[in-house]
């Protein structure tokens, strides 16, 4: 009786908390149309606490305002698929929505979302945009109701790269923080995808930041600026705004244009700018990068100016030149001469500025025959042009004579803006370079008694620098260093005949003593008086013993030859007669 009593009272609390409860429905996922046309429905299992599982219960449509029809009621509370074999999806987009049957008397019955057979709707972009420093994607709420969230997709190159995926089916805006827009125009795409990832199409407009970039002009008091259009509004831009502020004011709005250029005009104060497009018909407004340039005043070109031409190493030249470092420079002419006074251009580039002493080497000069005057011609932006000083290299020219003395001489260095100081005459060594002697202008040749410094080669190398004072354009004094060609001398050969030998004696074989052979061709040779080659070599360590096929050659008169080929290529000979003694 007690136990009747409980179950009673238990009842009657159901009862009364079942008025207060709702049956969930199951959470209907997706709809999926399979190849075949048949539709499978994939769904989660509700939290019900009230009362014992009775079914789910499944409606179907190809009308999404019905009328609704039962298509099956499912027994198995865990059951959590359904595949609809009597739909052709090829053919009608089928609704489905479920509902939840527990024995719960009273409680409300909601019905699940209902979802259709295709897959989620492309999502439409409403526009891409900065924010802050970062590209920002905005989209339209999804009208289907089985999204689940959205694939977000960079273009590259007409590539769609997935960079991120974002859940919900209520969010519509992702920033990029991988992004980069104040570099250059980052172009967007989207899908969306269902709780089974089943994805849209992809959205085949997508759309792209704006990106400014803008050029000074000093000479005009202006400023060039351009930007990317907008691409894929629905609507088309209606227009472009620019947007200004100086020395840190706020922004205000400056002009509208439906271009994608316009010129700004400005001078003495720092500025910064952006441009914003505005969709027809919408408030959809996207923004772009902002610029930010320093004052502009008018710097036209001054300071055109070559600091010094020297000779860098055989064939190339190197010519060091600067201007007004605010000088907007669009052409830059390398001008030579032979002669000073007719220069023809050997190069011409767009430098944009000179920032400092910059630096040109002419890789096409003869610089080991003859010397050169160098200048630079420089035109701005605003059409003015100006022509240099010129600086002239050093030809340092020389002759080795066969009393071993070597002779140097030298053309003048010239700046059209400096004075020479001094000359210095430098002699490699094995330590290397080695000050010899410093002239006085116009002191230009050297002579020096070399044959206590010959070696085997007999070759011997030069150089002469220049110490020049000049005057910048500014006023302020400096000094630089020119260098000549660099000349190598070879002395002559010199070869030495004994005119007797004695092989049974002291000096026991013959052959030449000779200076500044070198590596190059050698021949020695001896004959007899009837012109037989009794000896012959090659070798510049071998000499004849006195002896002929073996044997001990009679006392007497014989003949030599010695030839040899130095080092520039240049033949020496020396024919006589030696004399053997027994």
């Amino acid at each position: 009786m007690i136990r009747i009593i409980q179950i009673w009272i238990l009842s009657l609390c159901f009862s009364t908390l079942a008025h207060a409860q709702t049956i969930n429905p199951p959470n209907l996922k997706c709809a999926t149309a399979q190849a075949n046309g048949q539709v499978l429905l994939e769904w989660s299992v509700p939290d019900n606490p009230c009362g014992p599982f009775i079914s789910y219960t499944i409606y179907v449509s190809t009308n999404i305002n019905g009328p609704y029809s039962v298509l099956t009621n499912i027994n198995t509370e865990l059951q959590t698929s359904y595949l609809d074999v009597s739909a052709n999806a090829l053919v009608n987009t089928y609704y489905y929505y479920m509902l939840s049957f527990y024995n719960c008397p009273g409680a409300t019955q909601p019905t699940s979302d209902t979802l259709d057979s295709n897959p989620p709707v492309t999502p439409e972009i409403a526009v891409v945009t900065l924010n802050g420093s970062f590209a920002q994607l905005n989209w339209l709420p999804s009208p289907s109701p089985e999204t689940a969230g959205f694939i977000i997709y960079k273009v590259v190159g007409g590539a769609n790269l997935p960079v991120d995926t974002v859940y919900g089916a209520t969010v519509n805006s992702y920033t990029d923080a991988s992004s980069n827009p104040n570099s250059a125009s980052e172009e967007y795409t989207i899908a969306a995808f269902d709780s089974c990832w089943n994805a849209s199409l992809i959205n085949i407009k997508p759309q792209r930041t704006l990106f400014m970039s803008g050029v000074p002009s000093a000479c005009k008091g202006i400023a060039i600026i351009n930007w990317t259009n907008y691409i894929n509004w629905n609507n088309g831009v209606e227009q472009y705004k620019i947007y200004l502020s100086f020395n840190g004011a706020p922004f205000t709005l400056y002009d509208s244009t439906t271009q994608i250029i316009d010129t700004i005009p400005y001078t003495s104060d720092n500025m910064c700018v952006y441009v914003t497009a505005e969709e027809l018909g919408t408030n959809e407004v996207s923004v772009s990068n902002t610029l930010c340039f320093s004052p502009n005043p008018q710097n036209p070109l001054s300071d055109v100016y070559v600091h010094n031409a020297t000779v860098l190493q055989p064939g190339v030249n190197r010519i060091f030149y600067s201007a007004n470092p605010a000088s907007q420079v669009i052409n830059l002419l390398i001008e030579r001469s032979e002669d000073g006074l007719v220069f023809n251009s050997i190069d011409a580039f767009n430098p944009g500025s000179v920032p400092s002493v910059q630096f040109y080497d002419d890789e096409g000069a003869f610089n080991e025959s003859r010397s050169y005057y160098y200048r630079v011609t420089m035109k701005d932006n605003c059409g003015n042009e100006q022509t240099s000083n010129y600086a002239k290299t050093i030809l340092l020219q020389g002759y080795a004579f066969s009393n071993l003395t070597n002779e140097l001489n030298w053309d003048d260095y010239i700046h059209e803006k400096g004075t020479v100081l001094q000359y210095e005459v430098k002699r490699n060594t094995a330590t290397g370079w080695q000050n010899v002697l410093t002239y006085a202008p116009p002191e230009n040749l050297f002579s020096e008694d070399v044959s206590a410094l010959v070696g085997d080669s007999g070759n011997i190398c030069y150089v002469v620098e220049s110490l020049t004072a000049t005057v910048r354009p500014d006023g302020a004094p400096d000094t630089v260093i020119s260098r000549s060609n660099e000349l190598c001398l070879s002395q002559l050969i010199k070869i030495g005949m004994p005119n007797a030998f004695a092989p049974d004696g002291k000096n026991r074989i013959f052959k030449p003593v000779m200076r500044f052979t070198g590596d190059k061709s050698y021949l020695f040779e001896v004959f007899d008086r009837w012109g037989a080659v009794l000896f012959s070599t090659t070798d510049f360590d071998q000499g004849w013993d006195g002896t002929y096929n073996g044997k001990p050659a009679q006392q007497g008169a014989y003949v030599y030859y010695v030839r040899v080929v130095d080092n520039l290529g240049q033949t020496t000979e020396r024919k006589g007669t030696v004399v053997l003694i027994r």
